[in-house]
């Protein structure tokens, strides 16, 4: 509900000239606004389940499980075993939210009922289906240009030749120019001619490299036993010259020449030079049309050492272009069987195969490895690794190859600069590929090899390049907008800070903001309405504000004159305050009130079950703390009640009775235990309870306008009633403390024809003196009636 007056003055909170007027709407969340339907997740993440459920209005906040107005419904999402989604749903209720309620339904459950038939289909249920037909066929179309794609590339490898290196090469279709080819094995002559000035990485397309290895054997040779690097390379297109250069990069072996002694070479040439080997094809003054394509040349010359890590360098002349390889070899044992079974000849060879890698290509790097040559493994796994802070690993790729494939290697897209590391093995049963430390004596270690390299820029595909750079632009876009939308945040808050100023120093009228607070009646207060039966009138307005408090005030309501009444009961009043003791009392102030406090005449039950009751409160004033009996009791008017009419005890008593309907709101507040004392009550005046409440009280004051002596004629009727009898009882039980009055009934002669004709009737002696006798009434009580009569009286019965 919206809560809503304006006669009472406003709560202001004064900042310089500037008035905020705070305003609290306290809400019931099933009546407020308009609700919304929509699916509730009530499953696992891994089984959903949804409930169809009725929801307050979305300006009450954050949705929850404990403000669920309603369910009216559920979903499965996950199809049975005949491929159906079930739903099911109340209809009546269903419509009635949607009819009477115009509640505001979710767009995933317009397309749910759409689906259902129980609305026409949604237009997002097309837009939905178009887009997934359209990602099915994106995917499709993707899946087949990556077939071909695959296919292409291993029709492209078949067409290279793997050949086999040669002593003696021929490149031209006639030997008349017996001077070309021309080989330059000596290494400061090849190192002259290398060229000096920056060269750019050579295409995929222009060359190719294969790296193998073979063993030097001491057969009926006073030799070393050793490896050898097959080097073959393959040219596709015209070159004049190349070279091939070897340089070493990592030694564990001290006797790695290549690595460790450089004292020669100081010595002979004064500086450092790394093996340099070159094939001079023709000069400048020749053309080189007449060579045949492909060009394929190769070197065994370098012998290489274990576990050391060596970057080959092949330069093409005119291209200025450069291919760099990183390779390097297991143990010798491992990499070769020969090698093994020379010194181990009955056991078994267990293989670890040559790593290299190839970094000219632009969009990745070619990882490769030389296959074992007895062809027992057949299974390589190579991770590929990266290296980040703190020398730690982080494993970016891995790749299963198998001896069936064409090619012993891959192509890995998208790397980034840095330093990474190759670590390869065989797959074998017979070992394991890590050992722990506390179960070292049977498990054996499979052979591996690590390649560590750097890769000196980032290679990437177009598509990569793509969103790399479309995520940076975003990234910027994303920040400039971000600038925007602060230079703009900043000039509405500089704004609204002159703004300020001006009306405070500047002008002359006061600014208003208004700020409303929403507050949710989310528990049901349970109310009993205390009250005297003055008029007709007055007993309806009484009822009208007992329905606004239901339906408006979330409180579930007792009227007196019905849950006083208990035909068991020897005293009403200790049993009400038995049943009721829980509940809280609104006592309804009248013009009778004055008149039942202050004098001591035997009224009407109706009046006298009310003045019963507020002398119990009074009591109870002074054996209970302020802030306890404040919450048990509360004491309201109507309007036509005027406050010199309110008896100063009550005043005294409550320090605020407050008024019906200009203070409706703050009690609401006190009966949910809401401080709003210095917050001002907004009041939807247009609610229907609340226009029947203020048409009733209407109604009272035109009667009371129209006959003034409507009340006055009551409350001489109220001292002219009949009394009973009194009979006193002694009673040894203790009994509510109070002032209580004679107790009677007075049958109707045309109305008592059930009572028990053995009842015991007494009516009242009409006295002069109008005064009732002063006893003890903690040992008198005036009994009427046999304990089973049944309760006749008109009141009761109205």
């Amino acid at each position: 509900i919206f809560l809503s007056w304006h006669d009472p003055p406003l709560t202001n909170i004064y900042l310089g000239n500037v008035v905020i007027e705070i305003k609290t709407q306290l809400v019931n969340p099933k009546l407020f606004g308009k609700p919304s339907i929509g699916l509730v997740l009530f499953g696992c993440k891994n089984r959903p389940f949804y409930q169809i459920c009725v929801l307050p209005d979305r300006a009450l906040g954050r949705r929850y499980e404990g403000n669920i107005i309603e369910q009216i419904g559920s979903f499965d999402p996950l199809p049975n075993k005949n491929n159906e989604k079930l739903v099911a749903i109340n209809i009546d209720r269903l419509k009635y939210w949607l009819g009477k309620r115009e509640a505001n339904v979710s767009l995933p459950l317009l397309e749910l009922l759409g689906l259902s038939g129980l609305l026409p289909i949604h237009p997002k249920t097309f837009i939905r289906a178009k887009q997934n037909t359209e990602y099915l066929e994106k995917l499709r179309l993707e899946a087949e240009k990556q077939k071909e794609k695959e296919q292409q590339q291993q029709q492209g490898e078949d067409l290279k030749e793997e050949a086999t290196a040669f002593t003696n090469i021929s490149l031209y279709s006639s030997n008349n120019l017996l001077q070309f080819p021309k080989i330059i094995s000596y290494t400061k002559t090849c190192d002259d001619l290398y060229p000096k000035e920056d060269l750019s990485q050579c295409s995929e397309n222009d060359i190719d490299l294969k790296i193998s290895s073979f063993a030097k054997m001491p057969y009926n040779t006073n030799v070393e036993i050793h490896v050898k690097l097959n080097i073959s390379i393959f040219i596709y297109n015209d070159i004049s010259q190349s070279f091939l250069r070897l340089e070493c990069l990592n030694a564990y072996d001290i006797n790695d020449d290549y690595c460790h002694n450089h004292t020669k070479q100081i010595n002979e040439w004064g500086r450092m030079i790394w093996p340099c080997r070159s094939v001079q094809f023709t000069n400048n003054s020749y053309s080189n049309s007449n060579i045949i394509l492909p060009t394929h040349f190769s070197y065994k010359c370098f012998p290489i050492f274990s576990l050391s890590t060596y970057k080959l360098s092949i330069v093409l002349e005119p291209q200025k272009c450069l291919l760099e390889s990183i390779v390097t070899i297991p143990k010798y044992s491992q990499l070769k069987s020969e090698i093994f079974h020379f010194y181990n000849p009955n056991e078994r060879h267990k293989w670890s195969p040559l790593l290299y890698v190839l970094l000219n290509p632009k969009d990745g790097i070619w990882i490769y490895y030389e296959s074992d040559p007895d062809n027992f493994h057949n299974v390589v796994v190579i991770f590929l690794y990266k290296s980040i802070e703190d020398n730690k690993l982080k494993l970016i790729y891995s790749k299963v190859i198998h001896s069936t494939s064409i090619v012993n290697g891959f192509k890995y897209y998208n790397i980034d600069e840095g330093n990474y590391t190759i670590y390869a093995f065989a797959k074998d049963p017979s070992c394991e590929t890590h050992c722990n430390d506390d179960n070292n004596t049977n498990c054996i270690t499979c052979p591996f090899t690590i390649l560590k390299f750097k890769n000196p820029n980032n290679k990437f595909t177009i598509v990569e390049l793509i969103k790399i750079h479309g995520s940076t632009a975003l990234t910027w876009m994303l920040f400039f907008l971000i600038l925007i939308c602060i230079l703009i945040v900043m000039y509405i808050i500089l704004t609204l800070l002159l703004e300020k100023i001006r009306l405070k120093y500047f002008s002359t009228e006061m600014g208003r903001r208004n700020e409303i607070e929403n507050v949710q009646l989310l528990n049901m207060s349970e109310v009993i309405l205390i009250y005297s039966n003055d008029c007709k009138e007055h007993k309806q307005a009484v009822i009208s504000f007992a329905d606004y408090l239901e339906e408006c005030g979330n409180c579930k309501v007792r009227l007196i004159d019905w849950e006083l009444y208990d035909s068991t009961a020897i005293n009403p009043i200790i049993s009400f305050q038995s049943k009721y003791s829980n509940c809280t009392r609104l006592f309804i102030i009248s013009e009778t009130t004055q008149k039942l406090l202050t004098e001591e005449n035997n009224y009407d039950k109706d009046f006298v079950n009310f003045k019963s009751l507020l002398e119990l409160a009074i009591y109870e004033y002074s054996n209970m703390d302020y802030k306890s009996w404040c919450k048990k009791y509360l004491f309201v008017r109507f309007s036509y009640l005027k406050k010199e009419n309110i008896p100063s005890s009550l005043i005294s008593l409550s320090k605020k009775v407050y008024e019906i309907p200009s203070e409706i709101g703050h009690i609401i507040a006190r009966l949910h235990n809401y401080d709003l004392s210095e917050e001002r009550v907004v009041v939807d005046a247009d609610s229907v309870k609340y226009g029947i409440m203020c048409n009733t009280i209407s109604n009272v004051i035109k009667a009371m306008s129209t006959n003034p002596t409507s009340l006055k004629l009551l409350n001489d009727k109220m001292n002219d009633e009949t009394k009973v009898e009194k009979l006193p009882i002694k009673v040894t039980k203790e009994v509510v403390p109070g002032r209580y009055e004679e107790y009677g009934v007075i049958e109707n002669s045309n109305e008592s024809d059930n009572s028990d004709e053995d009842s015991i009737i007494y009516k009242s002696k009409i006295l002069k003196d109008n005064t009732s006798p002063k006893k003890s009434i903690k040992n008198n009580f005036i009994v009427v009636g046999s304990p089973n009569d049944e309760e006749t009286d008109s009141s009761l019965s109205e």
